[in-house]
């Protein structure tokens, strides 16, 4: 470049003040290194005044000198983003140069649609390239025939990266193979900087499919070559595969490999753009704030993001730019994540509103992407029709860009509309979507495992675990397991983290307690040995389903105890602010301290938990509210008090109508479920039989004529129903069916649901006078609940206790019912303390009773 700029200044001082053809040339050199450098701005000056100068040495006319100039600027224009003044540029050269060579073929106007197509493939118009670099490789072949030459190569290249982008990945791979051997057939097994660039982008290509052992050996096959090209120097071109082999390591979770790639190539393109702002450079602090946003360390995730766009507002000023709404997006994923969904929308919507002003009134696939972060962020708020639409529109968007053919943008909304569905309760519109999506990326990946594809099997087995489908969703999740396992190795991943996680739950709904156990701690060990010793919301999510496995389970302190660890990590994670991960916790807080009785401490905790969803989803319904006014009426009917159990399971039930208008939803089925129990606890069993049989049609609509806890559990109560009504037959038989159900679901191992069961049988034979029938039946359920809660107390075994001393005292067994009878109040003072239970009241006058006989 200091030759060149001395070259000028001789120039200048020989023919001072005049315009001269090689003063313009030597502009236009000038100019293209300063493209080359990156420094864009100087690059734009310097063509500028060259094509001033060629202008005032021709006139108006067409001139082929004016032609290359426009040429040059429009690409300098287009390195510098501005997309509009590129093209009006490269259209004219292509005019100037077609009056030229009228209709003929020729090399200069390949060359422009050649440009003119990686513009339109840059701004997303992937139609108009698709035609202009076509034509450009038609009119070369035809200039240079059959020969191979680096010209048919460039635009075979180019051609690859279009279909790369489409997510043609088939026409995308031929297309830069046969660059490949194009370049290696012209220079030979000597390393060359065109053989290097192809094999960079074919290792993008191996990348973006998936497949990341062909990718990084093409990449370090790239890197080796380009280092051999420029020696130890630093260099774009290296610092360009290091970029390209960070992001590699990113994808395949190792994340220390991928750091140490990206910091060498930051280190690199600052050596080369020495204390000044660069887009080579905003690209990798932009790729490093991802890699920390993967790991979760959002502070310095978001430090190199805001340095990003930062820079990229210093480089390309006031005007909206492409980069500066990637890095906006990022932003607004960071957000998102961490849980500050207000900054989040602001800076996804202010990244929307640059992408549409960039691609006005037609489909790009950058705005389908904020629209669906977008969607994404309003299905985290609870805001279900606002993500629909934000997600049906980027649906559209995609299809509208790559047609009918599989596309993994297509697949990857289609599985976001499919979790809305799913947290919708929606669950025959989520399983179509999923399965299309899943559907989808296999026809993409082709007998071969692949990350997305275990991504929608997790999903599904969510799916299907909601739904209580627990065959589907244990082969979905152990198929997901395995692909991520093949995927990942032998190393600790979060991705496997998950889904060992969402094993551990359906085991927990599955009643296996020592299974559910195993995978929780297994993701909790793999998550610790991740994020090492830091509060992460994954380590804190693990804890809360620990906990909630502990509560089923009736170990209370080992349940409060993780639970509480989890609010702790919650409450660090999100300082001094409102949380509905904080809320949730407080949730199963309030339900543990319900358990076992604690009325105040429930209330206290329910009520923190609703008054946090409440300012969180502000005055519109939303599940979270609802589902912990259900609670609230629960902890108000345990106490006694129906008025004000009534009132907010009411409000839970219009709150959930209103969310799932005119369908049937398990929401709500159990919000029916509960206020046929409260009618039942008042004494007023029509309204009691009308809410349960309600609740009995809308969960056998949901699941069918298949086996599941709910449909089990509300026979259960109905058979309680026409127990206190007299109806022994009709409790018999809706008691046994719900017995045989829950047998059918747990097999031969012991299970608190089928324990509860069998000791209401006992209860109906013990009316009914059968004290044999019931006595055996009570026994059962105790030996049971003794098997699952061991040693210690538990209120399911005194329930038990008290039962079979009622039965002995009226069997004629004093001795054994005083026994059972005293060993049921000492472990239920022991739960609950001193105080005044209704329980307590009839086992003081069933022991009395026993003493007197």
């Amino acid at each position: 470049m200091q030759e060149l700029e001395h070259k000028l200044l001789e120039l200048q001082v020989e023919h001072g003040s005049q315009d001269h053809l090689d003063i313009a040339a030597t502009l236009h050199a000038l100019g293209q290194l300063n493209l080359q450098s990156g420094d864009y701005d100087q690059a734009k000056q310097q063509m500028q005044e060259s094509l001033r100068m060629v202008r005032s040495l021709f006139g108006d006319r067409d001139h082929p000198d004016i032609a290359a100039a426009l040429h040059a600027l429009g690409y300098s224009n287009l390195k510098a983003g501005d997309y509009d003044q590129a093209k009006q540029q490269m259209q004219e050269s292509l005019r100037m140069k077609r009056s030229f060579y009228g209709d003929r073929d020729h090399r200069d106007i390949a060359v422009i649609l050649h440009s003119l197509g990686r513009l339109n493939l840059q701004a997303g118009d992937y139609g108009q390239a698709k035609q202009q670099l076509e034509e450009s490789l038609r009119m070369k072949r035809s200039w240079h025939g059959d020969r191979d030459h680096p010209d048919i190569a460039a635009t075979l290249h180019a051609l690859g990266q279009l279909n790369l982008q489409s997510g043609v990945y088939d026409q995308a791979k031929q297309q830069m193979q046969e660059s490949l051997r194009m370049v290696r057939s012209l220079f030979g097994d000597r390393d060359h900087p065109d053989i290097a660039a192809t094999l960079h982008e074919l290792g993008r290509l191996h990348l973006e499919a998936g497949d990341y052992d062909q990718a990084k050996q093409q990449m370090q096959e790239s890197l080796r070559m380009k280092r051999s090209l420029y020696g130890d120097r630093d260099h774009p071109h290296i610092g360009a595969t290091l970029h390209a082999l960070g992001r590699l390591h990113l994808e395949a979770g190792d994340y220390d490999q991928a750091k140490q790639q990206m910091q060498e190539s930051l280190r690199m393109k600052r050596s080369l753009h020495v204390d000044r702002d660069h887009p080579d450079i905003a690209a990798t602090l932009h790729e490093l704030g991802r890699l920390h946003l993967k790991a979760d360390d959002y502070d310095q995730a978001k430090q190199q993001m805001q340095e990003s766009l930062r820079m990229k507002r210093s480089f390309y000023g006031d005007r909206d730019h492409p980069h500066i709404g990637a890095t906006l997006h990022a932003l607004g994923q960071l957000n998102l994540q961490s849980g500050d969904y207000d900054q989040a929308k602001q800076q996804l919507e202010e990244s929307l509103r640059m992408k549409r002003s960039l691609h006005v009134d037609r489909d790009h696939p950058d705005i389908a992407a904020t629209l669906h972060e977008l969607g994404r962020l309003h299905l985290k708020a609870g805001d279900y029709d606002q993500a629909k639409q934000q997600l049906e529109e980027s649906l559209r968007m995609v299809r509208s860009l790559f047609g009918d053919r599989d596309h993994p943008d297509i697949a990857v909304t289609l599985h976001e509309l499919g979790r809305l569905h799913l947290e919708a309760g929606d669950y025959g519109q989520a399983k179509q979507q999923m399965q299309e999506s899943l559907r989808m990326v296999r026809s993409l990946h082709v007998d071969r495992d692949h990350r997305d594809i275990a991504v929608i099997l997790h999903s599904l087995g969510r799916l299907n675990l909601q739904a209580a489908d627990y065959g589907q969703a244990k082969q979905q999740l152990e198929e997901s397991l395995r692909m991520k396992r093949s995927w990942h190795g032998d190393r600790d991943h979060p991705d496997i983290a998950a889904t060992l996680h969402e094993l551990g739950r359906l085991h927990l709904k599955a009643g296996d307690y020592g299974q559910a156990k195993q995978q929780l701690e297994d993701s909790l060990r793999m998550e610790r040995s991740f994020y090492g010793d830091r509060d992460h919301h994954h380590i804190g999510a693990t804890l809360h389903a620990l906990g909630q496995l502990n509560l089923q389970s009736g170990d209370y302190d080992q349940a409060k105890q993780q639970l509480e660890e989890s609010l702790r990590m919650k409450r660090s994670l999100h300082v001094d602010r409102d949380h509905r991960d904080i809320a949730v916790i407080l949730h199963s807080l309030g339900r543990l301290s319900l358990q076992a009785g604690d009325y105040g401490q429930a209330k206290q905790q329910l009520e923190e938990s609703l008054r946090m969803k409440r300012s969180w989803h502000g005055d519109r319904d939303h599940p979270d509210i609802a589902v912990t006014l259900h609670e609230l009426g629960r902890l108000h009917l345990k106490a006694d008090d129906y008025d004000q159990a009534k009132q907010q399971l009411e409000e839970s039930l219009r709150m959930e109508r209103s969310l799932h208008v005119d369908r049937d939803h398990p929401d709500i089925a159990a919000t029916l479920h509960e206020l046929g129990r409260l009618h039942l606890e008042a004494g007023d069993y029509d309204q009691a039989k009308q809410q349960l049989e309600e609740s009995l049609r809308m969960k056998r609509s949901l699941f069918g004529d298949t086996n599941h806890p709910d449909i089990g559990a509300t026979l259960h109560e109905l058979g309680r129903l026409h127990l206190e009504a007299g109806d022994y037959d009709q409790a018999k038989q809706q008691m046994q069916e719900s017995l045989r159900m829950k047998c059918s679901l747990y097999g031969d191992r012991d299970h608190p649901d089928i324990a509860a069961t069998l000791h209401e049988l006992g209860r109906l034979h013990l009316e009914a006078g059968d004290y044999d029938q019931a006595k055996q039946q009570m026994q059962e359920s105790l030996r049971m609940k003794r098997s699952l809660y061991g040693d210690r107390d538990h209120p399911d075994i005194a329930g038990s206790l008290l039962g079979l001393g009622t039965v002995n005292l009226l069997a004629g067994d004093p001795d054994q019912a005083k026994q059972q009878l005293e060993e049921f109040l000492r472990m239920f003072r022991s739960l609950h303390g001193d105080r005044d239970l209704p329980n307590i009241a009839g086992a003081l006058v069933a022991l009395e009773l026993a003493q007197l006989v």
